[in-house]
């Protein structure tokens, strides 16, 4: 490439950067004609930090477009002392709009406090998605309930999975966070809850017919979860609610 050639691909990049530098310029001060006045007297000291820094800006900006048109040594001396200077000065107002801002952020917020204005994050896609699966098996499940398909016996989480159309792991899990218990211990909650209702409302009923009705194998079994649960044996526990409903 020819000298020629090469002098007004400099002159371009430098026109580039001039125009740059000015149309930043109007920016800044378009931006800054729009939030300045919403801040109140006492954030003076704010604003300081903020037009101190674009008064240097600027001035290293003109340097720099003076440095290129005249490149001689003092002019590019002048550049790098001034942008040196510019940059050292320039992280320590940086420190100093920091400790400014969260003294304000610190102002402002009581207010918003106060008036009750409170922002809630937006709740994450898989958040929504988790809750809606949630729902879906809450309703499954009391369907499930509600049709009393835990007094079957062999009950497994996979067979349960298959009749309401859950995935296995996802019911397992919930499960385990809104019973706060595993699917065994869950199962056997329901049916010794159903035991306690026919032992009060059929107070001549045989315990190992009962056993079976609720889905477990055999009596010595029922008897056991029976009393893990409520503390006495299913016999000595009907014993005492009926004494208990003849004293009422």
């Amino acid at each position: 490439m020819s000298k020629q050639g090469e002098k007004w691909i400099y002159y371009l990049l430098v026109l580039c950067y001039t125009v740059q530098f000015f149309f930043y310029t109007y920016i800044y001060l378009h931006i800054t004609r729009l939030w300045k006045n919403s801040l109140d007297k006492s954030n003076r000291t704010f604003r300081k930090y903020h037009f101190r820094i674009w008064i240097e800006a600027f001035i290293i900006g003109l340097i720099g477009i003076i440095t290129e048109l005249s490149p001689t040594p003092l002019t590019q001396s002048l550049f790098t002392i001034c942008y040196t200077l510019f940059f050292i000065h320039f992280s320590i107002q940086y420190h100093n709009y920091g400790v400014e801002a969260h003294n304000q952020i610190k102002k402002i917020a009581p207010a918003l406090i106060s008036d009750k204005i409170i922002i809630q994050p937006e709740e994450s896609q898989e958040k929504k998605i988790l809750k809606q699966n949630n729902d879906l098996i809450k309703e499954k499940i009391d369907c499930w309930i509600t049709d009393k398909k835990y007094l079957h016996p062999g009950i497994t989480i996979q067979g349960i999975s298959r009749q309401i159309g859950i995935n296995r792991t996802y019911l397992s899990r919930y499960i385990n966070e809104t019973y706060h218990t595993n699917f065994n211990t869950w199962i056997n909650n329901l049916r010794i809850e159903e035991a306690k209702r026919k032992l009060t409302s059929t107070s001549d009923i045989n315990l190992s017919d009962l056993a079976e009705s609720v889905g477990f194998a055999d009596l010595a079994h029922f008897s056991k979860i029976f009393k893990q649960k409520e503390g006495l044996p299913p016999s000595v526990w009907r014993k005492k609610q009926t004494i208990h409903e003849k004293a009422s």
